[in-house]
């Protein structure tokens, strides 16, 4: 398998080709992902761990497939520095037998001594417009009997199908098996469960009109997600940020561009149930990933949308 590897002062990140898809992050001495030692590497199935790229559908909500085709494509590099590089996937006779449309589909990462940021672009190169769902399912390495994740305490959540108002707990300690989609502190329920839609309007903050200018407008420096982090028309989206504390471990998980968080452990049998996870694994990580899937994501011929992920280290 095809991989791609970026780095900055003692800190590094590996990508695979196949799935556009980071697969390790070094940073402050250690591995800050999870990567299933059972994972099939050869392109013949989804890679278990890191941080798939979901597109255009997440998991089984909608009637194409299961957290759709992006994280079995084969991507393209397009740009590599030393400390940054870009990959994009665009439609192909495969892609439009799975999901008849025309796109773009980029990730760009940077990394630094102790943070890695990767921003998620959707370009519609489609005649008429159309719908997707995505997220970026990050494997965070972590001893889940020692996890507290802080930063939920205002999100209502949907668990099994049913929607939970907001607990107002400082810190969700994981007990897995655990399933939940959560809706940024601004929203109550998404609209699939409420006729409430508080972020109608925040999309046109991030989806740009064909030609426009902003954080996904071009390649350059100043107009990434992440110099600032999350500038611009991205920040202006919904901002959210997040930490997860591991023992002596904690870290800074934020997002932009993305509305809703899913935290996931399959537990023992369920991860038992998966031939490329196995239940001994199930203790060893924890996914806390960014995501537009409550409400999906319409793009007019030409417009591009953005999202953001900035996973940084403090201690």
């Amino acid at each position: 398998m095809e991989t791609l590897r970026i780095q900055h002062e003692g800190s590094s990140a590996e990508f695979s080709l196949f799935g556009g898809q980071l697969l390790r992050w070094q940073a402050g001495g250690r591995e800050r992902l999870f990567l299933s030692p059972r994972a099939v590497l050869d392109g013949s199935a989804a890679i278990r761990g890191g941080v798939p790229v979901i597109f255009p559908q997440f998991n089984a909500r909608g009637p194409f497939a299961r957290h759709g085709f992006a994280r079995t494509q084969r991507w393209q590099l397009r740009e590599q520095e030393a400390d940054r590089l870009l990959l994009e996937l665009t439609d192909s006779d495969a892609t439009q037998a799975l999901w008849p449309h025309r796109f773009a589909l980029r990730l760009r990462a940077r990394i630094e001594r102790d943070a890695l940021t990767l921003a998620l672009e959707v370009e519609s190169l489609d005649a008429r417009a159309f719908e997707f769902s995505c997220a970026l399912h990050s494997y965070f390495a972590c001893a889940v009997e020692q996890a507290r994740v802080l930063g939920l305490a205002d999100c209502g959540f949907e668990e099994g199908g049913d929607w939970h108002p907001a607990t107002g707990q400082p810190a969700l300690i994981p007990s897995p098996p655990l399933d939940r989609i959560y809706r940024g502190p601004a929203a109550t329920a998404p609209a699939e469960c409420s006729p409430a839609n508080p972020f109608a309007a925040a999309l046109s903050s991030n989806v740009l009109p064909p030609g426009g200018r902003g954080a996904s407008a071009s390649t350059t420096e100043a107009s990434l997600p992440w110099a600032p982090a999350f500038a611009g028309a991205t920040r202006d989206a919904g901002s959210q940020a997040l930490r997860l504390e591991c023992g002596a471990q904690t870290l800074a998980i934020e997002s932009a561009g993305f509305a809703d968080w899913v935290v996931w452990n399959p537990g023992r049998d369920g991860a038992a149930a998966l031939t490329d996870l196995g239940a001994d694994c199930s203790e060893s990580f924890l996914c806390i990933e960014p995501g537009r899937i409550f409400e999906p994501i319409r793009l007019e011929s030409g417009e591009r949308w953005t999202g953001a992920l900035r996973m940084r280290v403090l201690n």
